[in-house]
């Protein structure tokens, strides 16, 4: 099982690829969401632990279902994926075919 800190990481690249497909800044997210933009920072970055409400928010903010937000599979198979996918693939395509590959295999 993952470490709580590989969830959060997780979460966070989530939440900014998110908000990337949603062509918001942090700030603006953190506007939506009643946050600073240094928790949105740290939430991206993993650094700061997000309840339970907060996730819906974001989710809400960004037009998405919050389980969108959450890691979707054991962190050791999102890494190998990760690893085999081309570096130059962009930020939220990478997100997308780790999520088609995972959830195929679930």
């Amino acid at each position: 099982m993952a470490s709580s800190d590989q969830l959060y990481s997780i979460m966070g690249k989530l939440i900014r690829t998110e908000r990337e497909r949603a062509k918001l800044t942090q700030d603006e997210l953190a506007q939506r969401v009643g946050l600073t933009r240094t928790s949105i920072s740290n939430i991206e970055g993993g650094r700061q632990k997000i309840q339970v409400h907060t996730l819906y928010a974001i989710a809400e903010a960004l037009h998405v279902s919050a389980d969108t937000l959450l890691p979707l599979t054991d962190t050791g198979e999102l890494e190998a994926i990760e690893k085999r996918l081309p570096k130059e693939l962009p930020p939220e395509k990478r997100e997308w075919v780790k999520r088609v590959l995972t959830s195929e295999a679930g």
